[in-house]
């Protein structure tokens, strides 16, 4: 009874921006934190290993990222979207059920089938000629994090964004602790990751499951799989896409090129995410649920566009920020050799910007449950950027890699944006998103161009660029008089409490 109470009193909620930028700062918290452990842990790995063996454990991260979309088969979306329907029915048992059985039947078949057929593709992509351990150490972590998925977004539908934080925030800290302890004192080298994602994700996942099922039962109906594979599966291609999007750039140049090319590329790539992971990611989290619960609310159209601008404005600064920071970054956490990985940060990062754009554009299908449309469009873009990803990396190497990526993710952002316009209309404001990008382009190119100078050069015309920028828009005509009204309210809370000594 108080998850249902719970559910409708999410739905009865009016549009808030402000709650839903407090739902995202929470999301942030605990999501944020896990994703962030894979940065934390790059200096143990390019100190401990070699840069051919980081670039070995960089491919199976890359294999085991795409497995695990496969091995969840869409039932992390599925669960956003019914659980709202199954706790008004009193059916909430069978949500946790549903969800296990699918991703642990789907991860038994893609394992068979990666020993009994892939071996072959593994071992041009690992340089190795026996693979079976590291393709059942892949396999294993893939199925496991599926699981974890599963029951900690169980935690984001009924807004516990307390569990959510703490489960997320003791995974981050277990897998920091399993990998210092199995690659710093019993020297497991690259198997010690995927070893420590296993113990780690699995241990967590069943007490998490074991609790939930003491809350709420355990129960499987035929209905519920049928209806989160309906849903799901053509989600596989949307999840997936983008994964392989990313992954088919990274495989092909370690079999064109070497593995310490994909180290470099592998390095640039983690670093450039953390922009995904602190910004777009919990935008994400917040956004789904957020909206599925206003549908039926006349403002929901402008409050989407809003968002996306603001998504985007925030993108551009939090972007051009870790592509500032990140040259002194490289040489606190990597060796010299990895040095190089700057200009390649500053040319991901566009890429990671149509994330976002990206996740409001499928938003737009899914309300009116075109999952299909999605699903079609985004396998179609993986198709176009696997093409030229084979065709450009021998050519281009590394620079093609780039390439292939963003056109991938760039190229379904903008589609699924014009389809999604066709079936839930929103006020797109598109001169300030045009203004934004032109903003981006131009810290990102004064960023490229500076960091061949010297560092007091680098460290001081930059940010005056960036507040120069920040300024013109705020004293032009981008910002409504509402907003700069909440912008003038946020500074004279924060001076209260500057003021006060709260920081």
């Amino acid at each position: 009874m108080r998850e249902d109470s719970q559910a409708q009193n999410i739905t009865s909620r009016p549009i808030s921006l402000r709650v839903f930028g407090k739902t995202a700062l929470t999301y942030s918290a605990g999501h944020v934190v896990l994703r962030f452990t894979s940065f934390l842990l790059i200096p143990l790995y390019t100190r401990s290993l070699s840069t051919s063996d980081y670039g070995l454990l960089a491919t199976l991260l890359l294999v085991v990222q795409f497995m695990t979309m496969l091995m969840d088969m869409g039932t992390s979306k599925a669960l956003v979207r019914f659980a709202p329907e199954y706790r008004k029915d009193n059916r909430s048992s069978e949500l946790i059920g549903t969800s296990c059985l699918i991703n642990i039947g789907s991860g038994l078949l893609l394992t068979s089938v990666a020993i009994m057929f892939l071996k072959p593709v593994f071992r041009g992509i690992f340089h190795r000629e026996i693979v079976t351990e590291y393709i059942l150490l892949a396999c294993g972590a893939a199925l496991v994090q599926s699981l974890f998925s599963s029951v900690v977004t169980y935690f984001r539908t009924g807004s516990e964004s307390t569990h959510f934080v703490l489960t997320n925030l003791t995974a981050a800290i277990a897998l920091i602790l399993v990998n210092l302890v199995l690659l710093k004192w019993l020297h497991m080298g690259v198997r010690s990751a995927m070893i420590a994602q296993i113990a780690t994700y699995g241990t967590l996942w069943l007490v998490v499951a074991l609790m939930l099922v003491g809350r709420t039962g355990v129960g499987v109906s035929i209905r519920a799989v049928v209806q989160f594979v309906r849903y799901g599966v053509p989600l596989i291609f949307v999840v997936a896409g983008q994964t392989i999007t990313d992954t088919s750039a990274a495989l092909f140049l370690s079999y064109f090129t070497n593995l310490e090319t994909v180290a470099i590329y592998s390095l640039a790539y983690k670093i450039a995410q953390i922009a995904g992971m602190t910004l777009i990611l919990p935008f994400q989290l917040a956004y789904e649920p957020f909206v599925f619960a206003q549908v039926n609310n006349p403002g929901v159209r402008v409050t989407i566009a809003r968002l996306l601008t603001y998504l985007m404005v925030a993108f551009a600064f939090v972007g051009c920020t870790i592509a500032f920071v990140s040259k002194d970054v490289l040489q606190i956490i990597a060796p010299p050799d990895y040095l190089a990985a700057h200009d390649l940060i500053c040319l991901i990062l566009p890429g990671v910007a149509f994330g976002g754009v990206f996740y409001v554009a499928e938003s737009l299908l899914h309300i009116e449950h075109k999952t299909h449309m999605t699903g079609i469009t985004v396998s179609v873009a993986t198709m176009v950027s696997i093409v030229v990803g084979y065709v450009a990396i021998p050519l281009f190497g590394v620079y093609g890699a780039i390439l292939a990526s963003t056109l991938g993710i760039s190229l379904s952002a903008l589609l699924l944006l014009r389809f999604g316009m066709k079936v839930f209309a929103i006020p797109l404001e598109v001169s300030r998103l045009a203004i934004i990008a032109g903003v981006a382009i131009l810290l990102l190119v004064s960023t490229l161009a500076l960091s061949k100078t010297g560092g007091y050069v680098y460290h001081s015309l930059l940010p005056i660029i960036a507040v120069a920028v920040f300024a013109t828009l705020y004293r032009g005509r981008f910002w409504y008089e509402d907003e700069r009204r909440a912008m003038r309210s946020a500074l004279g809370a924060l001076k209260i409490k500057v003021s006060n000594g709260v920081f």
